[in-house]
């Protein structure tokens, strides 16, 4: 996967935070938060190609990666941890912290980033009416991720990335991280991933939610680490720090979450109200489904299209895991 040309950037947004904001191939820019502090603390670690322009913005704002005492990771995306991975390998006093589970639910990084491959692949297959349209998305997606994995080998055996997620501090529920002046809390918000963890700095009003509240819906990949019932469970849960800066890991910072929270609860009622109104017609399958919630031609419109479809599948799978919509069973035809 190629990454875009811009070199990174930052701005500080308090007085000890920076936001850093890295390039990557896919999606939006990736936000890293540093917390400049007596043990400076990264919050994420962006995706694994773009760790030479965050070692650059480090630099920048006048501090190397041998200072950074911490890298919190909120979950296991590849744009969120694989940088970090990598950088044990460079910087090896660095002390990761992530879910407690991290470690032994995935025994192999590459396979766990391979599921996600085979899902996103699939979607891609889904998204597209015609065979040609679909062979050429995952085609071009295969390029990207085969790509991805010449360069991984490229690196120097001893400084390439561990097929296995160390975590130094493995955190659960209220547990606090303290970089000195400031004492961050951990939040266990699964949903985007069963393992997201977000941090809230009680003092300051400084909430750190990764891909929970990003101003949309995140992707929820039921067959690969997400759950829908569990991200609105979150959702419910993080109303408490409703009067706290959100900082998420793409977008922008949220000065109003419970706004923001409110309108993702309203969008995922109506379009749950809508997929059990659509499949009260016929039988669907997911794209069909789809179709009948997006009008026109969606994959022309959004590049991420197939995040849709995986959040609509989720939202199927959960409804049929219901006594209301046991029906819908014998009508949805996953692909």
């Amino acid at each position: 996967m190629k990454v875009q040309k811009s070199s990174g950037s930052f701005k500080q947004i308090e007085k000890d935070i920076y936001q850093i904001t890295l390039p990557q191939p896919f999606y939006l820019d990736n936000h890293i938060y540093l917390i400049l502090d007596e043990k400076p603390l990264l919050i994420d670690s962006g995706y694994i190609e773009s760790g030479i322009y965050l070692a650059k913005v480090l630099k920048d704002i006048g501090i190397s990666l041998n200072k950074i005492k911490y890298i919190f990771y909120t979950h296991p995306h590849i744009d969120h941890i694989s940088g970090g991975m990598l950088l044990r390998g460079y910087v090896d006093h660095i002390k990761t912290l992530g879910h407690y589970l991290l470690s032994t639910d995935i025994p192999n990084y590459m396979n766990y980033v391979h599921d996600w491959y085979k899902e996103t692949a699939r979607f891609l297959k889904i998204s597209c009416k015609t065979k040609s349209e679909s062979e050429k998305k995952i085609n071009d997606f295969k390029m990207d991720w085969n790509s991805y994995l010449t360069n991984l080998q490229k690196q120097n055996p001893r400084k390439r990335p561990d097929e296995i997620i160390y975590i130094d501090i493995p955190l659960k529920e209220n547990d606090i991280i303290s970089t000195g002046k400031y004492n961050f809390k951990v939040i266990e918000t699964p949903g985007h991933s069963k393992w997201h963890l977000s941090l809230a700095e009680e003092n300051y009003k400084w909430f750190f939610s990764g891909d929970l509240i990003i101003g949309n819906i995140p992707a929820i990949y039921h067959n690969w680490d997400g759950n829908f019932n569990l991200f609105r469970n979150t959702l419910d849960k993080v109303l408490q720090y409703s009067n706290y800066n959100f900082f998420p890991a793409h977008g922008n910072a949220i000065n109003n979450p419970k706004k923001e929270i409110r309108i993702v609860q309203k969008s995922l009622a109506i379009i749950e109200k809508s997929i059990l109104r659509s499949l009260s017609i016929k039988p669907k399958n997911l794209r069909e489904v789809s179709e009948l919630l997006f009008s026109g031609k969606p994959e022309n419109k959004e590049d991420n299209w197939f995040i849709a479809l995986a959040l609509i599948e989720s939202i199927l799978k959960s409804l049929t895991a219901k006594k209301l919509a046991k029906e819908i069973k014998n009508k949805y035809q996953l692909y």
